[in-house]
Formats: structure tokens, C-alpha cells, sequence
């Protein structure tokens, strides 16, 4: 084996994907879909149904975030960068239900 082949085998073992396989986290977003339209058929109130959505929701997009994204492998400095801006908007949008409740 040439050297250059041996390096981008070495280079693609370090890449390796751990964890869950890519179609786990499908199958997982599939059943979070499921859900999701299941608990739109249950009647929480408006309040409570729009905070049920958006909590499955930003689980399904931390998932794809973390997995198809490859954010879960990112330095923790990310996470500051885009955490913050995130805590703001949830902020915001707890802001605005009570001002309309």
C-alpha cells in the first residue's frame, strides 16, 4: 500500500463516526415527527400546546445539529457562541407568550 493510501486510510479511522448510526437518529426524528402529531390531536390549551411544540422541536434540531451537523464534536467555545443567541430567543419567546396570555 502506497504511503499517501495508508495516510487517508489513518486520517479516515480518526473520523470514524461514533455513536448512534445516522439511521437511529432518522428512525429517532421519525418518531419525534409521530409524536409531534400525536400531541397536536391532544388539547393542552394554546399556551401549553405552543411550549410541547416547541420543545419537541428543538429537540429534533439539536439532533440534527449534533449528528448530520457534526456539531456534537465541536470545541465547548461553539457552544457559548450559539448557546447564547439560543437562551436570548427562548427568552424572547417566553416574553411574548406571557405579554399575550
Amino acid at each position: 500500500m502506497s504511503d499517501s493510501a495508508s495516510h487517508a486510510a489513518a486520517s479516515h479511522a480518526a473520523h470514524a463516526h461514533q455513536g448512534p448510526s445516522y439511521f437511529t437518529i432518522f428512525l429517532l426524528l421519525i418518531v419525534m415527527t409521530g409524536v409531534t402529531v400525536g400531541v397536536s390531536y391532544i388539547n393542552f390549551g394554546t399556551a401549553a400546546g405552543v411550549l410541547i411544540a416547541l420543545a419537541i422541536a428543538t429537540f429534533k434540531a439539536s439532533l440534527v445539529a449534533m449528528f448530520f451537523m457534526h456539531l456534537k464534536t465541536e470545541v465547548r467555545s461553539l457552544y457559548i457562541v450559539v448557546g447564547f443567541p439560543m437562551l436570548l430567543m427562548v427568552v424572547m419567546f417566553v416574553a411574548l407568550l406571557i405579554e399575550k396570555f
